[in-house]
């Protein structure tokens, strides 16, 4: 089970957010646009305490909505999972998924939570599960129902059971010809929320600084306790110190509870018999004191610890913050090389059952951790998310992919009191595989590529030789160079349309620099797709090219030799001065769009 489509409403930053969820989904934006704000929202959605509420969690500019709503949409369910207790969640309209609503609410002054399942009923009033007029057998009859033979009774007094009985029946049966509509049920999900919740996936939020124990070990979700407890479950009918230290506690708990075999502590009689006499004005009360234990891998990781011995053993929480991360972001590893088998240390492969996918979220993971390793987590984390599922904010751009487009979710503000707001693709770019291709091949040009989501600015420029005249003249003869305007190297103009494609999806500005070519058959083709991917992004007033003609090196002021134009592009500017055309060209490169760093009104 995952989270296929999440709705946040009035809370904090959010007016109203829909987000379309990916295996592996990552949050970019500027400082204080809200990302935060996602994953403490999905942290809300798991947390069923009211204690955790304040007021300070309801968004200040949606003064029309009285309630923070979170909901989440499931997909993907097991069929264990179906056919469970939340079989009657389980909706076709969601392609066999659940959708789960948490509202909070103010109630005589104080904050309250209440969970709700979507439920699917048919559209005929009779058959809805809040129709109340059921008991009137002449109501059926001017139906032309027989309704008794649906259920197991007999011609009586139709109770609401039996209504129930008659309507699973009749629905059952004829569920081909019925129509059915998606309906907010009105009973709470699966009674006390902490029920219901705990049929969910479990949810785990790392903080960007927070207490590793709660994700490695010291409590029943962390990975190392998860790790461990599925080794002990693994390895529980090979180890008979497993089945007698179960067996044994069996026997303990005899020592508390009623059994027949006379092994009870006398002292346990005696005080459920005060009980029964002090409250013998209550009448005939019965008290029973009674135990139980929870299997035998729950009970030996309750208090599981990782120590460190780094010149001073202790629990890794009394260590560093670093070494604390890198513990996280190893543990991860370690779980993805189980997922893919490849840890071989006494046969564990073949002993751990799979466990089902839980939900990670990372708040800046990048914190402490040196480029390459920022590297190897989004590796680490990209492979766990086909198993479990992953949400990231992150400002770094070593933490995502470009081809992944579609898991990219940018945020923004206008303003520190505008609401916060997303753009994402939900739609396959690329269903032309050569663009597709294209797209590759630009990342390996420039390996930076990623860099074009956090830009308030993008310049596509074709090759080498545009990236070095544009910049040194930016810097050089021009006092408007800055790094908000971000120059993406496309390797060759055949690769352009497929970054413009990317940057109209998510509405990023960018202007596109490329030789005209003439006479060049293949060059103009180009030209006409670049110009029409342009178009499409015209209504948002966000893109332009920047046509050299014939090529950037006559613009610049020098002959393009046929080989070493980069080499020849640098030892013309460590000579020459770029020609007032080119470099008044650069200028407008680097004017900004409206929308820039985030300010107060």
């Amino acid at each position: 089970m995952k989270i296929a489509q999440l709705y946040i409403e009035n809370f904090r930053s959010i007016n109203t957010l829909n987000i379309k969820c990916r295996d592996l989904t990552v949050f970019l934006g500027k400082n204080s646009v809200g990302k935060s704000n996602v994953l403490l929202a999905l942290d809300l959605f798991f947390n069923t305490s009211d204690k955790i509420l304040c007021e300070d969690m309801f968004c200040s500019f949606s003064a029309n909505k009285e309630n923070i709503i979170i909901e989440l949409t499931f997909e993907r369910l097991t069929e264990a999972e179906k056919i469970g207790r939340l079989k009657k969640y389980v909706c076709s309209s969601l392609e066999h998924g659940l959708k789960v609503k948490k509202t909070i609410y103010r109630e005589k002054g104080k904050l309250k939570s209440r969970y709700q399942g979507w439920v699917e009923e048919p559209s005929t009033e009779w058959l809805k599960s809040d129709f109340r007029d059921y008991g009137r057998q002449a109501y059926w009859q001017g139906l032309g129902i027989d309704f008794f033979s649906y259920t197991s009774a007999s011609s009586s007094r139709i109770t609401r059971e039996i209504y129930e009985d008659f309507r699973t029946n009749y629905i059952k049966k004829h569920e081909a010809e019925l129509k059915f509509e998606l309906t907010l049920s009105g009973t709470d999900f699966e009674g006390l929320k902490t029920v219901g919740v705990d049929m969910l996936p479990q949810f785990k939020l790392i903080p960007a600084i927070g207490d590793v124990s709660e994700v490695v070990a010291g409590t029943s979700k962390s990975l190392l306790t998860r790790l461990v407890r599925d080794i002990i479950n693994g390895a529980s009918e090979s180890e008979e110190i497993l089945k007698t230290t179960e067996e044994g506690l069996n026997l303990a708990a005899e020592l508390i509870n009623r059994s027949d075999n006379g092994r009870r502590l006398p002292q346990i009689n005696a005080i459920e018999k005060w009980f029964c006499n002090e409250l013998i004005e209550w009448g005939r009360l019965d008290f029973e004191v009674k135990t139980s234990f929870p299997d035998i891998s729950t009970l030996l990781t309750q208090n599981l610890q990782l120590l460190v011995n780094d010149g001073a053993s202790g629990d890794i929480t009394t260590k560093g913050h670093g070494l604390q991360r890198q513990i996280i972001f190893k543990m991860i590893h370690l779980t993805v090389a189980l997922v893919e088998g490849k840890v071989d240390w006494l046969a564990v492969g073949d002993t751990l059952p799979e466990s089902p996918p839980i939900i990670l979220a990372f708040e800046e993971p990048e914190l402490y951790l040196h480029p390459q390793a920022q590297m190897s987590f989004y590796d680490d984390i990209k492979k766990l998310s086909l198993h479990d599922q992953i949400f990231v904010c992150t400002h770094s751009t070593h933490l995502l992919d470009i081809e992944d487009y579609d898991g990219i979710k940018i945020l923004k503000r206008e303003l520190l009191s505008s609401p916060t707001e997303i753009f994402e693709c939900t739609e396959d770019l690329f269903n032309d595989l050569t663009l597709k291709k294209r797209l590759a091949l630009a990342k390996l040009f420039d390996s930076n590529v990623n860099k074009l989501f956090f830009a308030d600015k993008i310049v596509i420029a074709e090759g080498d030789t545009e990236v070095i005249a544009i910049t040194k003249t930016a810097k050089e003869y021009t006092n408007c160079f800055t790094h908000r305007v971000t120059i993406i190297n496309a390797g060759g103009k055949e690769n352009t349309p497929s970054l413009q494609k990317v940057l109209n999806a998510f509405k990023i500005p960018y202007t596109v620099v490329y030789d005209v070519d003439p006479g060049n058959p293949s060059s103009e083709e180009t030209t006409i797709c670049i110009e029409q991917y342009l178009s499409q992004a015209e209504p948002f007033g966000l893109s332009s090219s920047m046509p050299m003609d014939p090529n950037l090196a006559k613009v610049i002021g020098y002959d393009e030799p046929s080989s070493g134009k980069a080499a020849a592009c640098v030892m013309f500017f460590e000579e020459s001065t770029p020609s007032d055309v080119f470099i008044e060209k650069v200028r407008t490169l680097y004017s900004l769009p409206s929308a820039g760093i985030l300010a107060p009104e």
